[in-house]
């Protein structure tokens, strides 16, 4: 059986060979199937005529990812996969009637997708007026409220700033680098914040691994033993567990950064020794290394993409000319690659601790801890009660409860006790809370259709229960972390995980929402305040004797929270930060170099504080954030004000927001 999806990492067409007696097969696939894919040996398609796409909820100001019927041209466009080269049939899992009803074509993207970049080429032209009036003049045009809502983020993230005498605001040294490079707008500040801290090349594969996914294998596709050899391998890519574990910063995001420069060591070393490391031979090794070439190829032409940008805007160096040449060299010998069918035979995590071991300076782990925190600001989440505890609880298959426990011992895992509970689950004990994190990781990678167990999930906690507090434009809702993520359970009890893409999901029902954190970070905890206080454009700091009244807008939702105020030092440092944000630009190379060189001695400074095993965060939350988590959102006072007036109330707001 072979699965057809959007990943792109498995060995293509050629790979499709049919299976079972007499040249039986079936062939799973995802939509991908809809556009150009010949599978020869196809003589039925069955179409469940569903598909999920983001699809815009006024009543709740955001895009959703929804299980939505098809249009009709879609459902025929299906049906194409046979009949190309052979007769064949299809059924659609819906009646005549209800097909008749579908719309007979889909609905345009721009109704339904991200605005920011399309708007700052509008802002940027002259004389085009209210760019909600220009876009109105589509022939589907997107509506009034979505296009608020992209302006709201750009002139919060100051992608956009009404300068005197402008009627309208324009695009920032920020927002220019937007327009050329069209990443989304969080993703963008995250690679400005490399430029700040002279971390351009790291935050640049970072904004890659975000945009195009991180670069190892499917789990689904491996045995226990693999799974367990790929967590190692993340772990280690990771400023994982491996470290003390007060000190840990686990994250999908810098896994992928650890994997990427893991591959770039192996290739210089081979460069290095002499060796010629053809294209085969380097497939061969990403396979056996849980890594897929295809990916990695692709995070390696978007960071070539984004340092030309950077380049052609006077905002940092190009890259040198050699690395350009490889990659260039390497996209032609792509085409004559065969397909790579090894599996891994042993744990590749020793190999990524060698190819790592002059790249993983405590120092710049948490300059790109800061980084992330500064750019996913409305993904910061306040976790309390969060590690993992000695226990998991397996929910068993029917009649195979007593297989668990011997199953994990078998995998290598230090059982000291198994259980079963009384709707026959199974709470197993484990040697030591590290033990039962990398259980826990471990089954929400594995393919459960061939274990004992749907799912495992945290126990031992029957007063203290697990509490997410996200951001308030997140509030209300159920909020989940991927179980997979490597941020997920945290190292110690209170943590800060910041989710690099909040999802919005509704079931098929539409009756709930839930949002669903994917690409997660660990940074260090007391970080939210000074965050908010340094690098955040849209904040404003109101100081009150001994409290700090910090005032946010993140997705156009005002959020006041209290805090201790920090000691002087730490005070002096977040208003230099803050002070001197983007000061370097119109500057001549020198003086650039230095202002840059200052902000990452105050911002390292910062972080050192955090990173100590003892560290007392230097501003306390004075704020009941348990009661604040039930209150749910508020209203989004952006929603009905015209363009002009948008402009205004967001320069009048914004303004004062200094420290």
């Amino acid at each position: 059986m072979h699965l057809w999806g959007t990943d792109g990492r498995g060995a293509g067409a050629g790979a499709v060979r049919s299976q079972g007696p007499a040249g039986e097969g079936c062939h799973p696939g995802t939509d991908v199937v809809e556009s150009s894919v010949t599978i020869p040996d196809v003589d039925l398609v069955i179409d469940t005529c569903e598909q999920k796409r983001l699809r815009w909820d006024g009543g709740k100001n955001q895009s959703l990812l929804t299980l939505v019927l098809v249009s009709q041209d879609e459902a025929r466009q299906r049906s194409g996969r046979t009949g190309r080269v052979r007769d064949g049939e299809v059924i659609r899992l819906i009646s005549r009637e209800c097909f008749e009803r579908l719309p007979p074509h889909a609905e345009p993207q721009i109704k339904h997708s991200r605005l920011e970049d399309l708007l700052l080429s509008i802002f940027e032209l002259p004389n085009l007026g209210d760019p909600r009036e220009f876009l109105q003049k589509m022939p589907d045009p997107p509506s009034a409220v979505r296009v608020d809502q992209a302006i709201t983020r750009l002139m919060e993230l100051n992608a956009l700033a009404k300068m005197k005498g402008q009627s309208q605001p324009k695009p920032t040294f920020f927002g220019r680098f937007l327009q050329k490079m069209p990443l989304d707008p969080d993703v963008g500040f995250l690679v400005m914040s490399g430029v700040r801290l002279q971390l351009v090349k790291d935050c640049a594969i970072l904004a890659a691994v975000h945009q195009r996914g991180d670069p190892f294998v499917d789990s689904m596709d491996l045995s226990p033993r693999e799974v367990q050899w790929l967590w190692e391998v993340r772990d280690v890519c990771s400023p994982g567990r491996g470290q003390e574990r007060d000190r840990a910063l686990p994250g999908d995001l810098m896994a992928g950064l650890g994997a990427y420069n893991a591959w770039q060591a192996k290739a210089k070393n081979q460069l290095r020794w002499g060796a010629v490391w053809s294209i085969q031979e380097e497939a061969q090794w990403c396979a056996e290394h849980f890594l897929s070439l295809e990916r990695l190829h692709e995070l390696e032409e978007m960071v070539v993409q984004i340092h030309d940008v950077l380049e052609g805007l006077g905002y940092a160096d190009a890259l040198p000319q050699s690395e350009k040449d490889r990659v260039r060299l390497r996209r032609q010998e792509k085409v004559n690659l065969k397909a790579v069918r090894t599996r891994p035979q042993q744990s590749a995590s020793q190999d990524f601790a060698t190819l790592l071991r002059n790249r993983q300076d405590r120092d710049t782990q948490l300059l790109l801890a800061w980084c992330i925190a500064a750019s996913f600001t409305s993904g910061l989440i306040e976790v309390k009660n969060g590690s993992s505890t000695e226990q998991l609880k397996y929910k068993a298959k029917a009649h195979r409860s007593q297989e668990i426990g011997n199953l994990l011992s078998a995998q290598g895992l230090r059982v000291t006790n198994a259980r079963t509970l009384n709707k026959g689950d199974v709470e197993v004990t484990f040697q030591s809370p590290e033990e039962a994190h990398k259980a826990f990781q471990q089954a929400s990678m594995l393919n459960n259709n061939l274990m004992p167990f749907r799912s495992a999930d945290p126990w031992g906690r029957p007063n203290q229960r697990t509490s997410l507090h996200p951001r308030k434009c997140y509030e209300g809702p159920t909020m989940r972390i991927l179980p997979s993520s490597q941020a997920w359970l945290p190292p110690t009890e209170d943590a800060v995980i910041v989710a690099g893409d909040v999802m919005a999901i509704m079931n098929h029902k539409r009756t709930a929402m839930t949002y669903f954190c994917t690409k997660c970070s660990t940074v260090p905890t007391g970080i939210v305040p000074l965050i908010l206080c340094a690098t955040y454009p849209a904040a404003q700091v109101t100081k009150q004797g001994g409290v700090w009244l910090v005032s946010t807008l993140i997705h156009g939702q005002r959020q006041d929270e209290r805090f201790s105020a920090p000691p002087e030092k730490v005070g002096r440092l977040l208003e230099s930060i803050r002070d001197k944000m983007d000061a370097e630009f119109g500057f001549k190379q020198a003086e650039r170099q230095r202002i840059v060189e200052e902000r990452r001695r105050n911002v390292l400074e910062l972080m050192r504080l955090l990173d100590r095993s003892d560290a007392v965060p230097p501003m306390r939350s004075l704020d009941q954030k348990q009661a604040r988590a039930r209150a749910g959102g508020g209203s989004n006072v952006f929603m009905d004000a015209d363009v002009s007036s948008l402009v205004n109330l967001l320069a009048n707001n914004l303004e004062n927001f200094r420290l």
